[in-house]
């Protein structure tokens, strides 16, 4: 009978001990797949710039949400020069909320651009400085950046956009491309 009751008890320990292991093996077998067969994704926004040469001055951008983005975007952007040059730039453009003179800050389109749209002309205009020595030569870049459009529906099913988030940490859902 000791011996009985022994055997039971060491079946049993076995059982229990495999059981254990068990649930991780099932939990492999579960979670991992194959796949056969490849499918293209493309994540974010896909946007490009139209820029002129420096004309008298003046240097206009447009910005391109292109069509196969399948998502609507906030862009902004900025002119950057040299120090003796920044300090002169101006900025003109409608549907643009527009720096300050003379700041290398960020000016934002006032409304997203939705795929195979574009955001209206934006112009930085710089003032010369006279030379210093013989002919001086500068440049003007433009910087710019995007970030989703995301959209919001009301009680009544109207939708909007909500406000860029540009200062909020890629973490939060934020962030430019």
């Amino acid at each position: 009978m000791k011996k009985k009751t022994i055997g039971i008890l060491i079946a049993a320990a076995l059982l229990s001990v495999s059981a254990v292991g068990i649930g991780q093996a099932y939990a492999y077998f579960t979670t991992n797949t194959a796949a056969v067969g490849s499918q293209q994704i493309r994540l974010g926004d896909r946007t490009t710039i139209t820029e002129s040469e420096v004309v008298s001055g003046r240097k206009t951008v447009v910005i391109h949400n292109n069509e196969e983005s399948g998502q609507a975007v906030w862009v902004r952007a900025k002119a950057l020069a040299g120090n003796e040059v920044q300090k002169g730039l101006t900025y003109e453009g409608n549907g643009w909320q527009l720096p300050p003179a003379g700041s290398s800050e960020w000016a934002y389109c006032t409304e997203p651009v939705e795929p195979g749209g574009e955001t209206t002309s934006f112009t930085a205009k710089v003032v010369v400085p006279k030379p210093k020595t013989g002919e001086e030569t500068f440049n003007v870049v433009i910087v710019y950046e995007t970030t989703p459009a995301v959209r919001i529906a009301d009680d009544q099913g109207n939708t909007t956009y909500a406000e860029a988030g540009w200062d909020k940490a890629a973490s939060e859902g934020g962030e430019n491309s």
